[in-house]
C-alpha cells in the first residue's frame, strides 16, 4: 500500500515573509520625526497665514478707531487734543506695519493711505499717497481723494500752496479755519479727476467749518 507524501504547508514567498515583519526599532523613530517635521511644516504655515492678514485687519481696526475719534472732535479743545494723541499713536503703528509688511490688496493699501495721511512727516504722506495711488490703479476710485490730500499735505509742509485744495488750517489768532494757500494754476478739471470738489464748494466748505457746530474744534 503506497503511503501518501506528508501534508507540507505552502512556503510564502521571501517578499511576503520581508513584508509581514514588523518595523524594526531603528524604522520607528525615522517615521516618527518625519510625523513630526510635517507637524512642524503646518504649524510654520498656519503662523505665516496670520502674520500676512493681521496687519491688514489691524489697519482695516484703527481706521474705524480714527474714524470715531474725528468725529468727536466736535467737542471741547480738551477733548481734541486727546484725540489727536490717539490718532498720532496708530500713525506710528500703520508706518511700522506698512514698512513691515507691504499691503498686498486695495482696500489694506487704502486703509494704509487713511492712517498716514494723517502725519505731518514728508516720509509718511509720501507713503500715503504711493499707498493710494496702488489702490487708485487696483480700481479703487475712493483712493483717489486721499492721494490728492497726500500731495496737498506734503506741499502744506513745505511751505509751498497746496495743489487742489483738501487741506484746512486752524489759526488761532482768527480762532477760525482757512483753506489753505491753493495754487491757482490748478483747475476743477484737474480736482475733479482727483475726486476734490470745486474751488467754489471748496471755500464754502471754510464757511460751514466756521459754524457754530465746530467753534470748539481745533486741527
Amino acid at each position: 500500500m503506497n503511503k501518501l507524501p506528508p501534508q507540507t504547508r505552502p512556503t510564502p514567498a521571501p517578499e511576503l515573509l520581508h513584508s509581514a515583519r514588523p518595523a524594526s526599532p531603528a524604522a520607528r523613530p525615522e517615521a516618527l520625526r518625519s510625523l513630526l517635521a510635517l507637524r512642524s511644516l503646518l504649524a510654520l504655515g498656519l503662523v505665516l497665514l496670520t502674520a500676512c492678514q493681521a496687519p491688514e485687519q489691524e489697519l482695516a481696526s484703527m481706521v474705524d478707531a480714527n474714524r470715531r475719534d474725528l468725529l468727536a472732535l466736535e467737542g471741547t479743545a480738551g477733548l481734541g487734543r486727546k484725540v489727536h494723541g490717539r490718532v498720532a499713536h496708530r500713525v506710528e503703528r500703520a508706518r511700522e506695519l506698512v514698512r513691515r509688511t507691504t499691503p498686498t490688496t486695495p482696500a489694506a493699501c487704502l486703509d494704509g493711505a487713511r492712517l498716514l495721511v494723517r502725519s505731518d512727516l514728508a516720509a509718511d504722506l509720501a507713503l500715503a499717497e504711493e499707498l493710494g495711488r496702488l489702490a487708485a490703479a487696483a480700481g479703487d476710485q475712493d483712493a483717489l481723494p486721499l492721494v490728492a490730500e497726500a500731495v496737498d499735505r506734503q506741499l502744506l509742509i513745505s511751505d509751498r500752496p497746496q495743489r487742489y485744495g483738501t487741506v484746512y488750517v486752524w489759526v488761532p489768532v482768527l480762532k477760525a479755519w482757512r483753506l489753505y494757500d491753493v495754487d491757482p494754476a490748478t483747475t476743477d478739471e484737474e480736482r475733479a479727476a482727483m475726486g476734490v470738489s470745486p474751488f467754489r464748494e471748496l471755500l464754502e466748505r471754510e464757511e460751514q467749518l466756521n459754524g457754530e457746530r465746530w467753534r470748539g474744534r481745533i486741527r
